[in-house]
């Protein structure tokens, strides 16, 4: 199944090319729970890989997408652990350091990747140089560089709207089936992930 929602590169302020990117790599970096029982990002990955699932999270243009590939036997606890990824991230302070401090690297390393110099130039000149899609994909370094978790949390929680949201899903359940599945994410995900973020 795929989880899109409206805050791909699109969303970004001019002055912080690869907030999109940044976001989606933060939202793999754990969760947060009541009473400070939730999980990190290597707790999250085991317990994903201990139903057999495999989430990935990408910044496309327009969206930032969530995609979980799950056997139908463990889908269940699977979407609580996405539900707990889309409305209770961590946005841990520490883990933003070590995650600006990779982003800054490969931005720094590019050069070695010429595919990549290609498809930024093409874009360049599509687009031009001040609109979103005309940006590098992984950013510009002075704009990673000056972004905070703070920034990172503000761009999620404002465009983490279900009414915003396209969600896509095969597999053997019918569609009142499937529909069943995503009563406890459409009960937790009233309106915003902000108020269930600061509760």
């Amino acid at each position: 199944l795929s989880l899109s929602v409206p805050a791909g590169r699109s969303q970004e302020p001019e002055s912080r090319r690869g907030l999109a990117r940044l976001t989606a790599d933060m939202l793999e970096e754990g969760t947060t729970g009541p009473a400070g029982a939730g999980r990190s990002g290597n707790e999250l990955v085991d317990e994903l890989d201990g139903l057999g699932a495999r989430l990935t999270i990408h910044a496309q243009d327009e969206e930032l997408v969530l995609r979980l590939s799950v056997l139908d036997e463990c889908l269940p606890r699977a979407l609580e652990l996405l539900g707990d990824v889309v409305l209770a991230p961590r946005f841990a302070a520490a883990d933003f350091a070590r995650v600006q401090r990779a982003r800054l690297l490969e931005i720094d390393t590019r050069g070695d990747r010429i595919q990549e110099l290609a498809d930024d130039g093409f874009a360049r000149l599509l687009f031009g140089a001040r609109h979103p899609k005309g940006a590098p994909a992984l950013g510009v370094r002075e704009h990673v560089v000056a972004s905070s978790v703070a920034e990172v949390q503000e761009h999620w929680l404002a465009r983490a709207r279900p009414a915003q949201a396209r969600l896509a899903f095969v597999g053997a359940l019918d569609q009142e089936g499937a529909s069943a599945l995503w009563e406890g994410l459409r009960e937790r995900w009233s309106g915003s992930a902000q108020a269930l973020a600061r509760a």
